[in-house]
C-alpha cells in the first residue's frame, strides 16, 4: 500500500530524522508566513548605465517588487548578470519573491528607470 497509511510511529522508525525535519518546517513556516512582520520598509533600485541594477543589502523574509518601466527583467545575483533572457517582470503589477536578502535580486532594463521593493522581515 501507499506510505500515506504508515503511522507516525512507524514513519519515525523508517526515517528517524523525519520528526526533526517536520518540526523545523513548522517552525520556519511560523516564523516566515504565519507571524506578523516586526519591520518592513522600501528600497528603490536604479538601473544603471549598463542596464543592470542590484538590490541593496537588506535582510528580509520576503519582498514585493513593482515597476512602471516598459521592460524590466529580474534574476538572481547568484546566477550572474540578468539580461533579456531572464524573467520578465509584469508591468504595473506586484510580484512577491521570497528571498532572505534583497541583494539576491538583480534587474535588467533601461538605464535610469527604477524598481521599487517593499520588504518585510
Amino acid at each position: 500500500m501507499s506510505d500515506v497509511f504508515i503511522s507516525d510511529k512507524n514513519r519515525e522508525r523508517i526515517d528517524p530524522a523525519i520528526k526533526s525535519l517536520q518540526q523545523d518546517i513548522k517552525t520556519e513556516l511560523q516564523k516566515s508566513i504565519a507571524s506578523s512582520s516586526l519591520n518592513f520598509g522600501t528600497k528603490r533600485v536604479t538601473i544603471q548605465g549598463d542596464g543592470v541594477g542590484v538590490g541593496p543589502n537588506q535582510p528580509c523574509r520576503t519582498c514585493i517588487i513593482s515597476h512602471t518601466n516598459t521592460t524590466t527583467y529580474v534574476g538572481s545575483t547568484d546566477e550572474g548578470t540578468p539580461d533579456a533572457t531572464s524573467f520578465l517582470l509584469p508591468t504595473d503589477t506586484y510580484l512577491e519573491i521570497p528571498v532572505r536578502n534583497v541583494n539576491k535580486l538583480s534587474f535588467f532594463g533601461t538605464a535610469g528607470e527604477f524598481v521599487h521593493i517593499l520588504w518585510r522581515d
